[in-house]
């Protein structure tokens, strides 16, 4: 699970994905508009369920950042 601003999230989801939210209810993107123009924070809740097999090949990935020496930063995200 993750959160965040939705001008973070929307770029990070999958085309598919990102016109789902898009979409929804043929409203959201004019929703989270509608809220910032009122001066209100728009936060994005996302999940993904990830098979074994998927979290074991981030994690390797994640862990090798971790411990990177160089440009650990740009690697972890």
């Amino acid at each position: 699970m993750c959160k965040g601003a939705d001008s973070i999230i929307l770029p990070l989801l999958k085309d598919a994905e990102s016109k789902a939210v898009k979409d929804l209810s043929g409203r959201t993107v004019e929703f989270m508009d509608n809220f910032a123009k009122e001066g209100l924070r728009t936060l994005l809740i996302v999940e993904k369920i990830l098979t074994q097999q998927e979290f074991d090949a981030w994690n390797a990935e994640y862990t090798e950042a971790l411990n990177s020496l160089v440009d650990r930063d740009d690697k972890v995200a």
